[in-house]
C-alpha cells in the first residue's frame, strides 16, 4: 500500500486542531505520515501538537516563524516522503475513510490529481461546494475535457501523486491568502489524468465572530494583496503574451471580478465607516480600474454598476449598489428553480 504524507499548515488553531489530528490518526487507511507544520503559533497549538506527536509515531511536529499558509505547506512537501500529498488546514477535519477512498481510486485510475467532494459547515449548516462539480463520478479526465474543476481551486480534498508535484516543481504562493489558486491551476493544467468522485472526503469550517479565519477576513489588507496576487496569477495563466486563451476554464474575467474579487466587495456593505474600510475601498479601486473594459464586457450589468461606484471611492453608492445586487439575485432564484 502506498504511503500518504498529509500536511497539516497550522497558525494560533488550539481550537480546532486535536479534531483535525483525530480525524486524520483515525482514518482506516493506516500509512500515513502527518507532518504538522507549525507557523509560528502564539496560542496552545504547538503543545497540543506535540502531544500527539508523542501519542502516534506517524505524528510529526515542525516548526518555522511566521510565513503564511503557502511557506508552511511548502516545507511540508520538502519534508514529505509519501507516494501521495493530502493538504489539510488545521480548523478543518477528513471524513472517515476519506484517505482510503481517494488512494483507490488514484491507483485504480492512475490519476495524477484525485479529488473528492467538500463540504463547507458552520454551526448553522453544510452543504457541498460546487455541487455540480461532484454530481458524478468521473475517471481520469483532463481538465480539457470537465472544466468544472476549475469550480475547485481550493486545495482542499486532492490528493496528489507526489512524483507528478516533483516532476512539475509545484510549490505554493508565500503570500498571505488564496495561495493555493496558482498551485491548482498549473497541477489541472500539466495532469494526464484527473478522477472526481462524489464522496464528501473533507469537511471546510466556515468560522464566524473575532475567530475568522485569514482567508474570511476579506478586508484586511494582507487578505486583499493576496487575492490581488491570486487574480494576476490567474489571468497569466489563462491567457497567453499573445492575449488567447490558453485554458479550457469559461470566462476567467466574469470569475475572478463578479465572483471571486466580489466576495471581498460585498463585505463593504456592512463594514463600518473607518480608515480601515476607506483604505480597502481604495485598494480594490486601484486594483480593479485597469481591467475596467473586461469587467464591463464579461460582468452582469449589475455586477459593473457595483464597480462603478467602487472606483468613484463613493461608499455610499457602493451600498446602494450591492443592495441592488442582492435584491436582483434574490429574484433570480425562484426563476432558477423553476427551470
Amino acid at each position: 500500500m502506498p504511503t500518504v504524507s498529509i500536511i497539516v499548515p497550522c497558525y494560533n488553531v488550539d481550537r480546532y486542531v486535536d479534531e483535525c489530528i483525530e480525524s486524520v490518526v483515525r482514518q482506516p487507511y493506516e500509512r500515513l505520515e502527518i507532518l504538522a507544520v507549525d507557523d509560528g503559533s502564539r496560542d496552545d497549538t504547538v503543545p497540543k501538537l506535540r502531544r500527539w506527536a508523542e501519542a502516534d509515531p506517524r505524528v510529526v511536529v515542525i516548526e518555522q516563524p511566521n510565513a503564511g499558509a503557502g511557506a508552511a505547506r511548502n516545507r511540508g512537501i520538502a519534508r514529505a516522503r509519501g507516494d501521495y500529498l493530502l493538504f489539510l488546514d488545521a480548523d478543518d477535519y477528513l471524513a472517515q475513510g476519506a484517505v482510503g477512498k481517494l488512494v483507490a481510486e488514484a491507483e485504480k485510475t492512475r490519476a495524477d490529481i484525485t479529488m473528492g467532494a467538500r463540504v463547507k459547515f458552520n454551526a448553522r449548516t453544510s452543504y457541498v461546494s460546487p455541487t455540480h462539480t461532484f454530481e458524478q463520478y468521473r475517471p481520469g479526465v483532463t481538465a480539457a475535457e470537465f472544466p468544472a474543476v476549475f469550480a475547485v481551486i481550493a486545495i482542499h480534498g486532492k490528493l496528489f501523486r507526489a512524483s507528478f508535484v516533483h516532476k512539475y516543481h509545484l510549490a505554493f504562493q508565500e503570500t498571505l491568502g488564496q495561495e493555493d489558486f496558482a498551485f491548482s491551476y498549473i497541477a489541472y493544467h500539466r495532469a494526464r489524468r484527473i478522477t472526481v468522485i462524489p464522496d464528501a472526503v473533507y469537511h471546510y469550517r466556515k468560522r464566524g465572530g473575532s475567530g475568522d479565519s485569514l482567508t474570511q477576513s476579506r478586508l484586511k489588507i494582507p487578505t486583499l494583496v493576496g487575492r490581488f496576487v491570486q487574480i494576476e496569477t490567474t489571468l497569466a495563466l489563462a491567457y497567453g503574451v499573445d492575449g488567447k486563451r490558453t485554458t479550457p476554464h469559461r470566462r476567467p474575467f466574469r470569475t475572478e471580478f463578479g465572483k471571486r474579487l466580489m466576495r471581498h466587495v460585498v463585505k463593504l456593505r456592512r463594514a463600518p465607516d473607518d480608515a480601515t474600510t476607506a483604505e480597502a475601498l481604495d485598494m480594490i479601486a486601484t486594483f480593479s480600474y485597469p481591467y475596467r473594459r473586461e469587467i464591463e464586457r464579461y460582468c452582469p450589468e449589475d455586477v459593473f454598476a457595483v464597480y462603478k461606484a467602487v472606483w468613484r471611492r463613493d461608499l455610499p453608492k457602493v451600498r446602494a449598489a450591492l443592495k441592488r445586487l442582492a435584491a436582483a439575485r434574490v429574484e433570480a432564484k425562484p426563476a432558477a428553480n423553476a427551470l
